[in-house]
């Protein structure tokens, strides 16, 4: 696209803060709660209406487990138990002996919790139905602030430290920083709610798409769902893939976004085809599409699939995680899985599973693994860090990482990684592991 210059643009001064986190996903929420809890003055903008990202606007139901493989050991604490906590208190919490769907939440609830997390915290200054634009640099060149569309006009934030947990690294792509469209990135999904789903399994849908999909134009998909605590007949449902869309282009992202409801209708339409005594009901699209990977940020540290697997020890560890390696593919409909027990299935409709060993001879399992602070620190800039699914990993171990109880930690490491950074008056990549490892474990996290 051709840029132009805008003459006469005048901007309101928002705030002045001492850390600024654009984008009020859980990730980004945890890294402001974490921070304002060690007394650092937050400024959270969000584009939304309401905080929680993915669990929210995309209606996305589940956390995963908080254990370790064997089961005997919690790995996760933090604000993701605290909200789990929250939820459990009013019933709108569903555990399930099931590692992938162990927890099943209602959204809706979460949205509120969410609010009142923000809330209690009086350093955090919320800013929803607000957009980073642009960076506010000084003349020297150093970031001082964010350039903010807001419902009041157009404002800037300014702040000594930034956290980037926009999803797609929106900030940094403005930056003197290396980042980089992933290659085949996992595609999208859209989220729906249905009414009417007493007597439809999750297996019954992915049969249904699979076998009559070409009547209403969808690809044969492997899809997913659950349902919602409190609501008996009501399903979340995640039923397809949209291919070849580009998250950070906006055109790209607009095709996307309306090709995900016409799958929702082709879905409706097949339900109540096939099942017409149900009565199925659309309830709730999904305020945006589910995404999974758009722009990876270069940082200290690339994850890969080695230290996933290996289940390594690095020595400033601030994340733990059992979800496997799991990867949605753009250019194939087929989807394929490497689970830290060794065993590795490629599953695709209508075909049988494959199933083998990543195990190599001699090789044990591990337990969980771990992610170091040094994957959110971005390479060539002071005061900007890096929270959220723009984590630098490669294809596998993306997988891994990009589920929620996996990139809530990031967050909240990210929080405290600004603190540090701030109380030491020193750049980001001059964090003290050690020291972010302790306070998130006084915190409330657990540090292994």
């Amino acid at each position: 696209m051709n840029t132009i210059q805008l003459p006469g643009m005048k901007a309101l001064e928002l705030a002045k803060v001492d850390l600024c986190v654009l984008g009020g996903s859980c990730t980004g929420l945890f890294a402001a709660v974490r921070a304002a809890r060690l007394g650092v003055r937050v400024a959270l903008v969000e584009k939304q209406n309401s905080f929680g990202g993915v669990a929210t606007q995309a209606l996305v139901t589940v956390w995963h487990t908080l254990m370790n493989m064997r089961g005997d050991k919690q790995i996760i604490a933090g604000l993701t138990q605290e909200c789990i906590d929250r939820l459990d208190a009013i019933g709108a919490v569903q555990y399930n002996d099931n590692r992938a769907l162990t927890f099943v939440m209602n959204t809706e609830e979460l949205k509120i919790e969410l609010d009142r997390l923000v809330a209690q915290e009086k350093n955090i200054q919320p800013f929803l139905h607000s957009f980073y634009c642009a960076p506010y640099t000084g003349q020297d060149g150093k970031l001082r602030g964010a350039v903010v569309a807001t419902k009041s006009g157009l404002g800037v934030i300014f702040a000594d430290r930034f956290i980037d947990a926009t999803g797609d690294g929106d900030l940094i792509r403005d930056l003197p920083c290396h980042s980089e469209l992933a290659k085949n990135p996992q595609p999208p999904t859209p989220g729906m709610k249905v009414y009417g789903m007493d007597h439809i399994s999750e297996n019954d849908l992915v049969r249904l798409i699979g076998d009559h999909g070409s009547e209403v134009d969808l690809l044969p998909d492997t899809g997913w769902g659950s349902g919602i605590p409190g609501a008996p007949g009501m399903m979340y449902l995640a039923p397809t893939h949209v291919y070849h869309v580009n998250l950070t282009d906006v055109n790209s992202l607009t095709r996307g976004e309306m090709e995900s409801r016409r799958h929702v209708r082709a879905v409706m339409d097949l339900l109540r085809k096939y099942y017409p005594d149900e009565q199925t009901a659309l309830v709730a699209l999904g305020a945006y599409i589910g995404g999974r990977e758009s722009r990876h940020v270069r940082c200290l540290h690339k994850l890969t699939e080695e230290d996933v697997l290996g289940g390594g020890r690095p020595d400033h560890a601030i994340a733990n995680g059992t979800y496997p390696c799991d990867v949605h593919r753009d250019d194939d409909i087929g989807i394929s899985w490497k689970y830290l027990d060794g065993t590795e299935i490629y599953r695709r409709h209508g075909m049988p599973d494959v199933k083998r060993s990543w195990l190599k001879p001699g090789q044990t399992p591990p337990d969980y693994y771990q992610v170091p602070l040094e994957t959110i620190i971005p390479q060539n800039l002071d005061n900007v860090l890096a929270a959220g699914r723009m984590v630098d990993t490669d294809q596998s171990a993306f997988g891994a990482i990009r589920v929620m109880v996996n990139l809530n930690q990031l967050g909240e490491a990210a929080g405290v990684a600004a603190y540090d950074s701030l109380d030491r008056n020193v750049p980001v990549y001059r964090a003290d592991g050690g020291r972010v490892r302790r306070l998130l474990r006084d915190g409330g996290s657990i540090i292994l």
